[in-house]
C-alpha cells in the first residue's frame, strides 16, 4: 500500500464532503459519517507500530496517556515505570481487552501538529488531538458526551460507533449538567474502517466498540469560541498584572463595570481568536 502525503488542510480532512458542506454541518450540528473506500488516506498521519512505539519509548509524556481496561480506568503505570518496562505492559495490555488513550498526541506528532495547525487557522476554532488504541472487545470508553465537536478518523483495523439523540445543549470543558437519564434513541449506528471518518457533534452521546482485535483511531477536537471561553481568556489575562488582581472590597459597581468594560473593549478579536487557538482548553 503506497503511503500519501499527510492530510494537512480542512479540504483534505473532509473529503470526499467540501468544506462549505462540512461547515454547515458544524452549524447545524448535526452527526455525519464518511466512509470513503480509501483505507489508505490517513496513513500518512501515525500508524499502529508508531503509536505502540511511542507508547513504550517515551516519545508521549506518560502524564498523557491514559490506560483502561474493560473500559475501566485504570492507575497510569507509565508515570511509575521506566521505557523498557513500559515496552512489557504495551506488549501485555494488546492481548487483553484495553485501550491507551493519549491526549495532546499533536505535541509530539509532527504531521499531527501541522493538521491541527491548519484546521485551528481554517476554522478558527482551539483544535487539539487524542490517539485511541483498542485491542481486543470493547473499547477504551462507555457511552459519553464531550463538550466539543469531535471527527474521527479511522487509522487501523475498525470500530463500530453508536451516536444517540438527544443531545446536551452547548456542553463546555468542566460543566457538572449532566442529562437526568442516558439517551436510548440512536440517530447514527456505524462500522468505521481505514480511511472512513465519523463528525460527532458536542453533546451527542456516543460509544464504540472495537471489532476484530484491534483499533487506532484518531480523535480531532474543535472547541469553538463562546462566552465562557472569552471569560477564561479574559481571566488568564487578568492573573498576569497583579494590579488586576487587587481586592475590589472598597469598589462600588459603577467602579468594576468600568473596569471590565474596559477590558473587554480593548480586546481585538484578531488578538483573542489567536489566543483561543493557542491556548490549551483543558489539559485532559
Amino acid at each position: 500500500m503506497t503511503i500519501p502525503p499527510p492530510i494537512a488542510s480542512l479540504a483534505g480532512l473532509v473529503a470526499p464532503l467540501s468544506t462549505d458542506a462540512f461547515r454547515a454541518l458544524l452549524e447545524a450540528h448535526r452527526p455525519h459519517l464518511a466512509q470513503t473506500g480509501d483505507p489508505a488516506r490517513h496513513a500518512g498521519l501515525i500508524d499502529w507500530d508508531t503509536a505502540m512505539a511511542g507508547l513504550s519509548d517515551g516519545t508521549f509524556e506518560p502524564g498523557d496517556i491514559r490506560l483502561y481496561r474493560n473500559r475501566r480506568k485504570v492507575p497510569s503505570l507509565f508515570v511509575k515505570v521506566p521505557p523498557p518496562a513500559r515496552a512489557e505492559l504495551v506488549r501485555q495490555m494488546q492481548g487483553e481487552d484495553a485501550g491507551f488513550i493519549v491526549n495532546r498526541v499533536e505535541r509530539r506528532v509532527p504531521a499531527i501538529a501541522s493538521l491541527c495547525a491548519a484546521l485551528a487557522g481554517e476554522t478558527g476554532d482551539n483544535v487539539t488531538a487524542g490517539l485511541v488504541a483498542t485491542c481486543g472487545a470493547g473499547s477504551a470508553l462507555d457511552l459519553h458526551f464531550d463538550p466539543y465537536d469531535l471527527v474521527v478518523l479511522q487509522l487501523d483495523g475498525a470500530k463500530r460507533w453508536e451516536v444517540f439523540a438527544d443531545p446536551v445543549d452547548h456542553p463546555f470543558e468542566g460543566m457538572n449538567v449532566f442529562p437526568s437519564a442516558p439517551p436510548t434513541e440512536k440517530v447514527l449506528t456505524a462500522d468505521l474502517g481505514p480511511g472512513d471518518w465519523l463528525f460527532v457533534p458536542a453533546g451527542y452521546h456516543h460509544r464504540c466498540d472495537t471489532i476484530g482485535a484491534r483499533s487506532l483511531h484518531l480523535s480531532l477536537m474543535f472547541y469553538p469560541l463562546s462566552l465562557p471561553r472569552i471569560a477564561d481568556l479574559l481571566k488568564r489575562e487578568l492573573l498576569v498584572d497583579p494590579a488586576d488582581r487587587a481586592s475590589l472590597r472598597r469598589a462600588g459597581e459603577a467602579e468594576i463595570k468600568r473596569a471590565l468594560i474596559g477590558r473587554i473593549e480593548a480586546m481585538s478579536l484578531d488578538d483573542l481568536l489567536r489566543r483561543h487557538r493557542d491556548l490549551p482548553v483543558a489539559d485532559g
